[in-house]
């Protein structure tokens, strides 16, 4: 009985066993599989950590982790999308020279797993890494340069500068600069000139030191700069004055040209320095706004020689000016009493007279200008039929081109000529062409038509002028300070027509002139409004 007992009890157990088993549901959401790559991108301070994240479809992870440290206890962390299969992570702030530990840990929200343990060394520090030399400017005597730290190599900088060697000489010299900063710009002057130099730029740190690649130029008669605005960084308060003559090329603004009318003997409120620089040539500058004022309240603008540009610089004899100059402005280069040449730049499409250069004997073209030409020293167009400036310094005048059709304002002041007969082709005479000119006699050709306002005003020497056949109509101020004795009229059947204020200080003329008008007019001259106040009109 007691073994039935036993053997019923345990068969009753077995299939409460096994019902039991039947209603258990096997687990989901399995811890997965995480494993570790080697470290890449291994700098001083940086290195990237990669992974793989392995699970079965329902599985979720819910954290994934990868932890470093230069320990096995890898205490630091960078967590990841826990979604992702294949993290990574990128490091930074690490220490050089060091060996770390890393892996990548996984959980579920129950449990976590973790990779095997990797492991990467930082590189070093090292010497610093330095760009290429760039030159901003040069002078004759001087040079300016900068380079860049590209690199510390992990330790601050203990000094940097420049090595340079003139050409022939072993011993080099050196040139320190402030550690501050990445970028660094120095001027080394004092230079030989005409001498060719190699230079390197250097830093050091406690690793040690390198050197950027040799630069080598030679110093030469131009002045280079790069940038507008640096021309007094370029030639400094040593060689500002030692310069008779002087090129330079490059963008110069309102601060450069101020800097350079102080080389020719004027500051910016027209006092004089110790400048005494005579020829200067700007044909590879250009003209550029900003900076400063140059003269007074004057700006510069883009590719203009502005008013009073240049002017009263004593000492300035020649000048050329910049190639892509498109405009020389009214007395850009006033009161310059030695300028005997100037050089029409090959760009420029307008171009007006300046006053006072009583010295200009020669107004040069370059040869690809479009718009401009001369003759004998004077400015045309490129066809010959304009007549812009004849210089104040021409004592003669050769044979006028007969294409010459107008005479430009201004185009004739102060001008030393005395007698002047104008070409027949002439048509147009423009505002105070002749004024202030030396000329005591003029003769204007029957073509001409109208007398403009002040045409001969102040030719205090003017005492004979004679009008051609066309000639209908007078302006204001015509003769204004002339003494004139006689005034020639061809005009017969109808006297040229005048306004109120032609003669406009010349009344004396009224008494002291000459009218001569053709044979039979007298009574229309003497009968017409204005001419009728000539006390002498006289028949030829």
């Amino acid at each position: 009985m007691k073994a039935y007992t036993i053997l019923a009890y345990f068969l009753l157990t077995c299939c409460c066993w096994l019902a039991g088993c039947e209603e258990t549901e096997a687990p989901t959401n399995l811890l997965p599989k995480v494993t570790v790559n080697e470290a890449e991108e291994i700098t001083r301070t940086t290195a990237l950590l990669k992974g793989k994240v392995e699970k079965p479809e329902t599985t979720v992870v819910n954290s994934l982790t990868f932890c470093y440290g230069t320990s096995e206890k890898m205490t630091q962390e960078a967590a990841c999308n826990p979604t992702e299969t294949a993290p990574s992570v990128h490091l930074s702030g690490l220490t050089p020279n060091t060996t770390y530990y890393y892996c990548l840990k996984a959980g579920n929200g129950h449990s976590q797993v973790q990779s095997t343990t990797g492991t990467f060394t930082t590189e070093p520090n090292k010497v610093p890494t330095l760009g290429n030399l760039c030159m901003l400017s040069q002078s004759p005597l001087s040079i300016t340069l900068q380079y860049e730290l590209t690199d510390d190599g992990g330790e601050p900088l203990q000094r940097t500068g420049f090595y340079y060697c003139a050409e022939g000489e072993t011993e080099q010299q050196v040139v320190l600069e402030s550690t501050a900063g990445t970028s660094f710009r120095k001027r080394i002057g004092k230079l030989k000139a005409q001498t060719a130099y190699t230079i390197q730029a250097f830093a050091a740190n406690s690793v040690g030191e390198t050197r950027s690649e040799s630069f080598s130029f030679r110093t030469e008669q131009a002045v280079v700069v790069t940038e507008a605005g640096m021309l007094s960084e370029t030639i400094d308060a040593y060689e500002k004055y030692l310069y008779t003559s002087l090129s330079i090329a490059g963008p110069l603004n309102g601060t450069d040209i101020r800097y350079i009318r102080e080389m020719l003997g004027r500051d910016v409120q027209g006092n004089a320095t110790e400048g005494r620089m005579n020829l200067l040539n700007l044909s590879d500058a250009s003209i550029v706004s900003g900076g400063l004022s140059y003269n007074a309240t004057r700006y510069t603008e883009e590719n203009v020689v502005s008013y009073g540009m240049f002017a009263d610089c004593d000492y300035l004899q020649k000048l050329y000016l910049p190639n892509d100059a498109l405009q020389l402005e009214e007395n850009a280069f006033a009161n310059c009493p030695l300028l005997t040449a100037i050089q029409i730049p090959a760009s420029a499409t307008q171009v007006a007279a300046s006053a006072g250069c009583s010295s200009l004997t020669n107004i040069e073209v370059n040869g690809s200008n479009s718009t401009f030409a001369t003759s004998d020293g004077v400015l045309y167009d490129k066809q010959f039929t304009t007549l812009y400036w004849f210089p104040e310094g021409k004592e003669s005048c050769s044979a006028w081109p007969e294409t010459v059709t107008t005479i430009e304002q201004l185009a004739f002041r102060n001008c030393r000529l005395t007698q002047l007969s104008l070409p027949a082709s002439l048509k147009t005479i423009k505002k105070a062409a002749f004024f202030n000119a030396a000329l005591t006699e003029c003769v204007i050709p029957d073509g001409v038509s109208q007398l403009p306002e002040a045409v001969f005003q102040q030719c205090s020497a003017l005492h004979t002028v004679k009008l051609g056949s066309g000639i209908t109509y007078l302006y204001g101020y015509c003769f204004d300070g002339c003494p004139l004795q006689h005034i020639y009229i061809k005009a017969d059947e109808f006297p040229p027509m005048c306004q109120a204020d032609t003669f406009n200080g010349a009344e004396s003329q009224f008494a002291t002139c000459t009218l001569h008008v053709p044979a039979g007019s007298k009574n229309r001259y003497r009968n017409a409004t204005y001419w009728g106040q000539f006390e002498q009109i006289t028949e030829e």
